[in-house]
């Protein structure tokens, strides 16, 4: 995961796992995080990921008085759920793809292969997790901003044109 930062505030402006254009902002590579527990604190120069259930990280966010919910973006949950199907599990594509592979030469009816219904079933749990940790945050707005995939690219342009108005205010 990436942390995209203004090149004239260096303030965070969202987090990524995708291109990102490196001549119009900063880029930190922030590892593997998951945005519904860790959090950037602090500006590209001087920030660091914490927990937000740390007590430094409830400091922090008190001395730069941050009000209102933390976003949450359908994408970087998505993403997250990706990286556990495939790095914590141990089932990347293209190791799905030879389970599947296998299983249906092997049997006409893959389904009831062992190995595809061990891999079947930690995928399926690692999705209704995905899907019940989205449903709770979109309910509990006092404390995220659930942002869908379909308002994502709005979202940030308007947080991109208020940091612009912002910087040409100053």
């Amino acid at each position: 995961m990436k942390g995209v930062f203004s090149r004239e505030t260096e303030e965070l402006l969202y987090y990524t796992d995708g291109r990102v254009d490196w001549d119009k902002h900063l880029v930190k590579e922030l590892g593997n995080i998951d945005p519904t527990t860790h959090a950037y604190v602090g500006t590209y120069s001087d920030g660091n990921m914490m927990s937000v259930q740390s007590d430094e990280y409830n400091l922090k966010i008190s001395e730069i008085n941050i009000i209102g919910p933390k976003e949450i973006f359908e994408n970087e949950l998505d993403s997250t759920t990706t990286e556990r199907i495939t790095d914590h599990h141990g089932y990347p594509l293209h190791k799905q793809l030879n389970i599947m592979m296998d299983a249906m030469e092997k049997h006409g009816d893959f389904l009831r292969e062992e190995e595809f219904q061990t891999m079947f079933k930690v995928i399926r749990a690692e999705r209704n997790q995905n899907k019940k940790r989205k449903d709770e945050m979109k309910k509990d707005t006092e404390s995220f901003n659930y942002i869908d995939k379909n308002h994502e690219t709005e979202f940030l342009d308007d947080r991109m044109d208020k940091l612009v108005v912002k910087i040409n205010a100053e």
